[in-house]
């Protein structure tokens, strides 16, 4: 399992932004369709999701982290936001030309592609992707992304 765990590491190194967008594009594609034929039991222990995510996140234009404004005192106040309000700041963080990402389409594509393949195999990780804000990003681009479905 340690060559496993280290393809995926080598996975990791090749598609962070600083790594040649060749070889991000191409690893990528490998990605994905490892990500494709996975289950939860092939990659439960060695698929390091927080990194994998952040980094996906990255390419598609995100941050690939979240500022967490929480620090764990329970106010009422901060509690009492309606529907409305978490809509309208939703649709305002999706606003078009906010995200760049990858310069490559298809690196962002494939990118979107991993997402939607490591959900299907690992259902549980999708509290990590909103984590990441992966939402207002693919819903920015959310035209592009409809060939996912």
């Amino acid at each position: 399992m340690s060559g496993f765990s280290s393809r995926l590491e080598t996975m990791l190194n090749n598609i962070n932004t600083s790594a040649d967008p060749t070889t991000r594009v191409v690893t990528l594609q490998e990605l994905s369709e490892l990500l494709r034929i996975s289950t939860e039991n092939t990659l439960a222990g060695s698929f390091q999701v927080d990194a994998f995510v952040r980094e996906l996140v990255k390419i598609l234009g995100g941050s690939g982290n979240v500022a967490d404004d929480d620090d764990g005192d329970d106010d009422d106040d901060t509690h009492e936001h309606d529907e409305d309000a978490q809509l309208a700041a939703v649709l305002a963080m999706s606003g078009g030309g906010q995200y760049q990402g990858d310069d490559n389409l298809e690196a962002q594509d494939l990118a979107a592609r991993c997402l939607a393949n490591l959900m299907e195999a690992l259902p549980g990780v999708s509290h990590t992707v909103v984590y990441h804000r992966a939402i207002p990003v693919l819903c920015s681009n959310s035209l592009r992304y409809l060939t996912l479905i």
